[in-house]
């Protein structure tokens, strides 16, 4: 990111003193500043979870775990209302499909939303944090390898009370948490506007 320039308008000695005064408290007090470039970050992350990967897609889920967001959605279906309440097999049936193909489309990383729903940043003295507090947030986003810890095998659940033995489990890396070249002029315009002493929205 280019370095940020700014320059100084006042008459008189006493008023350019002044205002210097103002840019070095704010200078030194970036907190307000750094609250703005998170506002930012956390909004291109949200755009990140929309577009499905930026500026790169996301990997596409294996055949594996679509069967098991299937599996899992078509149990929370069985347990709701509407479907208890319809009478003909046929009809179930044709709704636990609908349920599935809905999965299937649905979008990558986001079954609960609990994920997306999750960013956050802590503003510290000069730098502000982004991220997720979710323990598996880490491995969506670097990828990963699961094995077994004191087992000979995962037991992965398949749906329908059935589980796959595996000795292990690789998660591909998605990562949500990135900023966009857009994003760079953004940053800077939230700093520059808290030296410079002004507000408004990004």
């Amino acid at each position: 990111m280019a370095g940020v320039e700014f320059r100084i308008q006042a008459k008189g000695l006493e008023n350019v003193e002044q205002q210097l005064r103002k840019y070095e408290f704010r200078a030194e007090e970036l907190r307000p500043g750094l609250r703005r470039v998170g506002q930012v970050i956390v909004r291109s992350v949200d755009k990140n979870f929309e577009a499905q990967g930026r500026p790169q897609k996301w990997k596409s889920r294996s055949d594996l775990r679509l069967q098991q967001l299937i599996a899992d959605a078509e149990d929370r279906a069985k347990g709701t209302k509407r479907y208890q309440n319809l009478k003909r097999e046929s009809t179930k049936t044709k709704h636990l499909r609908q349920v599935g193909e809905t999965t299937r489309n649905g979008p990558i990383l986001q079954q609960t939303g609990d994920l997306r729903k999750s960013i956050v940043f802590r503003v510290e003295r000069t730098s502000v944090i982004v991220g997720s507090p979710l323990r598996y947030a880490a491995i969506h986003h670097f990828g990963g390898v699961i094995r077994p810890k004191s087992k000979k095998a995962l037991f992965v659940p398949v749906g329908g009370g059935k589980f796959l033995m595996l000795k292990k489990v690789v998660i591909p890396a998605r990562p949500f948490l990135m900023i966009q070249r857009e994003d760079e002029s953004k940053i800077e315009k939230a700093m520059l506007g808290h030296i410079e002493g002004e507000g408004g929205s990004l």
